[in-house]
Order: C-alpha cells, then sequence, then structure tokens
C-alpha cells in the first residue's frame, strides 16, 4: 500500500522508490483561525509572519495539512494551481486535489502515516497526478516534509503545475523522433521500437526500402523535386501501412517498415512486394511524372531472444542483395547472405589493397572471322594478378568489385587501358581492329558514361567504330531509363553496342526492340552443345533469324572444337572462344595473333 497518494503515484529524479526518514521540521504552522484564511494561520508570532510574507510571495503552492487530511495552509499560488480559494479550502479535505480514482489509497496511506508506519516519498522531488477545481487532471511537481508538533502529524508541500513543462519535454522528444522531411519517424525512433519489441520478446519483421533512380531525380530536377519525391514516397508507405505497421526514414532514400508480434514470411513477402509496388507509382513534381524504382529486404524474428541490430543487420543484407538482383526485387534474409557478405568484405578489402598496388590486368581474347580465322578485334578482360593466389579470374571478385564503391575508378581504368591498347594495334598493321570493352551497371547510374567514352576516343585518337561496348540483360534490369539515352549517345559516336550473353535472359526479346543495340554474342551454353543438340542448334538458327530481322550483327562464344567452328559458320560470320586462343596479356596476344603478314578482316 501506498503512503500518500499525492506523493507515492509519482517518482524520484532517478525512477527508484525512495524511504528517507521523516522530517521533525515544519515547513509551516499547523493550526488555522477562520479570520486568517487568505494566510490560514491562526497563531501570531514572528516565525508564522516571516513564512506567511515568503509563502505569499512565492511562485510555487505550498500547501499544508494535518493528520486527519484536512488543510491547514494554502497559499496564493495554491489558489492559481488547483482553482480553489484559500478560504475555500483550508480545513476542507487535501483529497479535493487527488484524482477521484486514487482517492482511497491516499486517504489510507495518509491514515498509515500518521499511525507512526515510516513515509515513502518525503524529502524527495516527485512528479505526481493532480486535479484542480474544474476536473482537469494535470502532473504536479513538489516536495514534502512531515513533522509532529504538539503530539499531532502535521505535513507540508511545496508543488508547481509541470503542464507546460511537460508539454515542451513532449515536443522535444517528437521533433527528436520525427524525420523533420516527411514528418514520419526517424531512425532513432525505429530503433526504440525494435527494441521495445524486443524487451517484451515479441515475434518482428522488418522490411528495409531503397530507391532506384532516386538520384537521377537530384541531379536533373533539384534536391527540392528530390524532397518532394521522398515525401511522397513516405505518404504511400504510412497509408499502405495505417495501424498495421510502423514506418520510417532512415535517411537518404533508405525506408523501413517495422512490424512487431509477426512472423509470416509469405505474408511479409506480400506486404513487401505490394509496398514496392506503391513506390512505383508515377509522382508529379514540378508538373512532370517521376518514376523511381523500388528494392526491398526483409527479415523476421521468431519470439525470443534477438537485438535490434541483428535484424536491422539482417535487413540491410537481404536488401544489399535485393539491389543486386535487380530493381523492384523483394528478398528474404536467409543465413547464408551472413556467410557471403563475410566473404564479400574480405573480398572488398583485399580488392582495394589490389587497385593501390595496381595488380589488376587486361588480358584480351581475340575475335576472328569464321570463314577464313582472320582476326577482326577482341575482347578485353579484367585479371587479378594476386601476389599469392597468382592470375585471379573475374568470377571470383567482379560481383565484389561492381557493386564496391572502386566500380567506377576501376570500370574507367578497364576503359581507356583498352582504348590505349586498341590505338596501338591499329596503327601497328591492323587498321579495323575493334575493341570489346565490358560495362559495369555503375557506370550507367553515373550519369557519365557517354562523355567518359567520349574522352577516351579522344586521347587515343580512336574513330567510334573502334570500340564496341557489352551490356548484358542484368545490367539493364538494375539501371532505369538514364541507360537509354546514354546508349543513344554512345550510338551517334559509332560505338557499337553488344547484347553480351544473349538468349539467356527471360526479356531479351523486348529489349532487342527498346535498346540500340549493333551485336549480338550467342551465349557458350547454347555453343557448347551445338555439335550434338539439336534443341540447340534450334535456338541458335532462332536467334541468328531474330538478329537479321533487327539488322543486327552475331557473334558466336564459347567456340571450342572445330565441329563447333564449323557448324557456326552456317550461323553468324565472326567467334570467340579457346579454339582461336585464350584470353592472354598484351604481347603474348600480339605474338600469337598479330602476324605482320596476315591481313585484317574486315567487319561489315
Amino acid at each position: 500500500m501506498e503512503d500518500v497518494v499525492l506523493l507515492t503515484s509519482g517518482s524520484d529524479s532517478s525512477g527508484e522508490p525512495v524511504r528517507p526518514e521523516a522530517s521533525d521540521k515544519p515547513l509551516g504552522p499547523a493550526s488555522v483561525d477562520e479570520g486568517t484564511a487568505a494566510s490560514g494561520l491562526g497563531e501570531s508570532s514572528d516565525d508564522r509572519k516571516r513564512f506567511e510574507s515568503i509563502a505569499a510571495l512565492s511562485l510555487d503552492a505550498i500547501i499544508c495539512a494535518d493528520g486527519n487530511n484536512r488543510v491547514t495552509f494554502w497559499n496564493r499560488a495554491a489558489e492559481a494551481t488547483f482553482g480553489y480559494s484559500a478560504q475555500e479550502m483550508l480545513g476542507q479535505s487535501l483529497s479535493l486535489i487527488v484524482p477521484p480514482a486514487l482517492r482511497a489509497t491516499h486517504e489510507t496511506g495518509l491514515g498509515r502515516l500518521a499511525a507512526g508506519h515510516r513515509a515513502r516519498l518525503v524529502g524527495s522531488l516527485v512528479t505526481v497526478t493532480a486535479v484542480r477545481r474544474d476536473g482537469a487532471e494535470f502532473p504536479l511537481e513538489l516536495s514534502l516534509t512531515h513533522w509532529i508538533e504538539n503530539g499531532a502529524h502535521q505535513f507540508g508541500a511545496i508543488a508547481r503545475d509541470v503542464s507546460d513543462r511537460r508539454a515542451a519535454e513532449a515536443q522535444l522528444r517528437r521533433e527528436a523522433e520525427i524525420d523533420h522531411l516527411t514528418g514520419i519517424a526517424n531512425r532513432k525512433f525505429l530503433a526504440d521500437r525494435m527494441q521495445a519489441a524486443c524487451d517484451r520478446g515479441e515475434a518482428a519483421a522488418l522490411l528495409l526500402f531503397d530507391l532506384d533512380g532516386f538520384k537521377d531525380v537530384n541531379d536533373s530536377l533539384g534536391h527540392a523535386a528530390g524532397d518532394e519525391v521522398l515525401r511522397h514516397v513516405a505518404d504511400r508507405l504510412a497509408e499502405a501501412m495505417e495501424d498495421e505497421g510502423f514506418v520510417a526514414r532512415l535517411g537518404g532514400d533508405e525506408f523501413a517498415v517495422l512490424l512487431a508480434g509477426l512472423h509470416d514470411p509469405a505474408k511479409v513477402q506480400a506486404l513487401g512486394r505490394r509496398l514496392v509496388a506503391s513506390i512505383e507509382k508515377s509522382i508529379e513534381v514540378q508538373e512532370r511524372c517521376i518514376y523511381v524504382g523500388a528494392s526491398a529486404g526483409v527479415a523476421l524474428v521468431p519470439p525470443g531472444s534477438w537485438t535490434p541490430d541483428d535484424l536491422l543487420g539482417d535487413a540491410d543484407l537481404a536488401l544489399y542483395r535485393a539491389k543486386g538482383d535487380g530493381r523492384s526485387t523483394v528478398r528474404i534474409f536467409t543465413p547464408e547472405l551472413r556467410a557471403v557478405s563475410r566473404t564479400r568484405s574480405s573480398v572488398s578489402s583485399s580488392l582495394r589493397e589490389a587497385w593501390e598496388r595496381r595488380e589488376f590486368e587486361l588480358y584480351y581474347q581475340p575475335q576472328v572471322q569464321l570463314a577464313g580465322r582472320t582476326l577482326t578485334g577482341a575482347e578485353a578482360l579484367i585479371r587479378w594478378n594476386h601476389p599469392t593466389r597468382g592470375l585471379v579470374g573475374p568470377a571470383a571478385f567482379l560481383p565484389v568489385l561492381e557493386s564496391s564503391l572502386l566500380a567506377m575508378p576501376v570500370a574507367e581504368w578497364i576503359l581507356r587501358t583498352a582504348c590505349a591498347q586498341a590505338s596501338r594495334w591499329r596503327r601497328a598493321g591492323f587498321p579495323d581492329f575493334q575493341m570489346g570493352v565490358n560495362l559495369f551497371a555503375a557506370q550507367f547510374r553515373s550519369g557519365d558514361l557517354p562523355e567518359m567514352v567520349a574522352d577516351a576516343l579522344t586521347d587515343f585518337d580512336l574513330p567510334g567504330e573502334a570500340l564496341e561496348l557489352e551490356i548484358t540483360e542484368n545490367i539493364i534490369l538494375r539501371s532505369d531509363d538514364r541507360m537509354l539515352t546514354d546508349l543513344a549517345a554512345l550510338r551517334s559516336m559509332g560505338v557499337g553496342i553488344a547484347f553480351d550473353d544473349y538468349g539467356t535472359g527471360y526479356a531479351s526479346l523486348t529489349m532487342l526492340k527498346q535498346y540500340p543495340v549493333t551485336r549480338l554474342k550467342i551465349d557458350r551454353s547454347f555453343v557448347s552443345a551445338v555439335d550434338r543438340s539439336r534443341a540447340d542448334q534450334t535456338i541458335v538458327e532462332a536467334i541468328v533469324r531474330l538478329a537479321k530481322g533487327f539488322d543486327l550483327d552475331v557473334i558466336a562464344e564459347g567456340i571450342e572444337t572445330a565441329e563447333q567452328a564449323a557448324l557456326m559458320e552456317a550461323y553468324c560470320s565472326e567467334g570467340q572462344g579457346y579454339l582461336f586462343g585464350r584470353p592472354s596479356a598484351a604481347p603474348v596476344f600480339e605474338a600469337q595473333h598479330m602476324v605482320p603478314a596476315q591481313p585484317q578482316a574486315a567487319r561489315r
């Protein structure tokens, strides 16, 4: 049982219960005379007069009561605080300023204290709930003292209304928890909600969203337009979730949705797809319709032991994988993503050192005219000359490289190194030599690709026809509408655009119609069995007929045997593969394939 509800319904500044000894020093007088209601003092003495003078000027309410719960002193500040005059309150029950629901407990506690039990909060500064004359409840901060005078228990309190301070504190908390650009919760508030769910031992699901193409909005329309897009996305997420989940902006173009108490992968993934679709609807900004894509990573934890950092980290790994899989993807976290992340982190660190030590090299694989086996060009392929592992092929590091901050500087180095080599070989007796260079998705996101290519062609005195840039379906899926603009600019320079690994993707037919491609590269998976599989022959025939319909050149990759070369000669004019030469460093390539007496075959 609490001692005095006016006090014990609150807590001290530390939030811990306190039980100091009762004070034996009076705060004010213990008796009252009806003729001195304003002060409530019934006896005349210098001490009481001084107390009355001080209390009259105090901005804090000063209240005294006896062991029977009757008010014995009530200053002017108490009148303003509670709405009762001193004349009304003197001799009345102190319970008038206690909320009705707490009065019985208050009176019981006061009785226990008057009976000699120790006071719980005497001597402490606490905040309690009080009630005004009009019935309005409010927070009251007070300190209590207790003494015995003439054998009777007396109580005194100094109190103040802290409603304004509480409101200001609440406003500061809201401001600290809200993202000021969008009006939804911020990262800190999300962390608090996750911690609360964790403390309750609940299951939880976290969805992280990252916008695709948002940088282009900022670059092309300005940051004001970008901010408007972020506000629209926040509104859509909040509207879609309503009371189902907690929506927050983590910063930049990343958003989150927390679903406490939910552990249903199918339901959460379906929700993720629905939210991605909502984000990707057109947004009207500055009288324009803007489209941004989105990817989502999902992590779920069952009831029990988990931490917010684990949940956020798992969702972030899933988001990273989703972005790698292409826009509009929703990926659920699986434990193997952690192992992939550790490997990726190790490789990423090593790649930075490799770049600084100049361990990357370009190897060149010949491309030949199938009819006469004469050289027409080469494809530039990156290799890592590792100090202990030796020559490392691209499959072991390229996926990590392409998604790292090194992607752009390495891509530019590949382009310029390959162009420099092509320029030397064209001057050395192969004037129609064409160099193939594989592009990274990051080059399209940067917006600088046409300018980068133009600079390389100019610096190494190459015509556009001397360069062929290779793209894959995955690059297209991970890019946005700017890619079409960049490819059109490259074609206007005369640069060739090759669709690499053609035939392996589900959307390749549509892409042929949309993108300014000049050549198809038939994937090695079809070429390797073309001499044994009628089905693969049929696929090759279909690809070649399709290319002719679009007036595109065709080159077959992965030719390893004379039989494959003979069969492919019936379908396409050029080939590439181990039969004609493995990728090799420039000096080896020159020695093996650039015989001065051999005339170079010219492409049509």
